[in-house]
């Protein structure tokens, strides 16, 4: 078969969600903000689907959500009062934080080998089952890359995303804000945050 996937995805709810369907396979799952499409960030040949899924330039990074804060600490140079406070502060939560990596040739396929990766953790139990499978988890909206509309709900969701990723992860709207996530960016030494729609 190749590179081309089945018609059909699994279909799960959160509890049907395992580490090993975290380590292995590319879900289109929801977060606390709007719905993304993701895989294990350790393994690049799912990342690089993901980015061909997307129609993703390879030079544009995507963010991670964190399996942990001591994963953080572990990748990230978090230098003081200024990085420590935005960890306790924002995450769990809507936000993306721009952390500056300790070795620049980690997760290189995800940040487009540059020197800082977006972290989030989430606020919801999907975070608990990625903390479990202890890896970072690729998280992009769930869109062909250039279109401005995130997906909100999975009834809008594109043949052309549905049909080539392995699970789809029921959301419950109670815990999404429907608003992209706030990305604050440590990177430089203070803190500046951009809003997105």
């Amino acid at each position: 078969m190749g590179k081309n996937r089945k018609a059909n995805p699994v279909v799960v709810t959160v509890s049907g969600l395992t580490p090993l369907i975290v380590e292995s396979k590319i879900l289109i799952y929801p977060t606390d903000t709007v719905y993304g499409i993701g895989c294990n960030a350790y393994r690049e040949d799912l990342v690089l689907r993901v980015f061909e899924i997307k129609k993703r330039l390879l030079t544009k990074p995507v963010s991670v959500i964190a399996p942990s804060v001591e994963w953080i600490y572990e990748n990230c140079m978090v230098e003081g009062f200024l990085q420590e406070n935005a960890i306790k502060t924002y995450l769990p939560g809507p936000y993306t934080l721009i952390l500056k990596k300790k070795d620049k040739s980690f997760l290189s396929l995800a940040t487009a080998s540059g020197s800082t990766v977006g972290v989030r953790m989430l606020d919801t139990k999907i975070q608990k089952i990625i903390a479990k499978a202890k890896v970072p988890f690729i998280t992009t909206s769930a869109n062909i890359s250039g279109d401005a509309r995130v997906l909100r709900r999975l009834s809008s969701l594109k043949k052309e995303l549905k049909e080539k990723v392995d699970y789809i992860v029921l959301g419950n709207a109670n815990e999404m804000s429907f608003k992209s996530s706030t990305i604050v960016d440590l990177s430089k030494g203070k803190e500046k945050q951009t809003e997105r729609n």
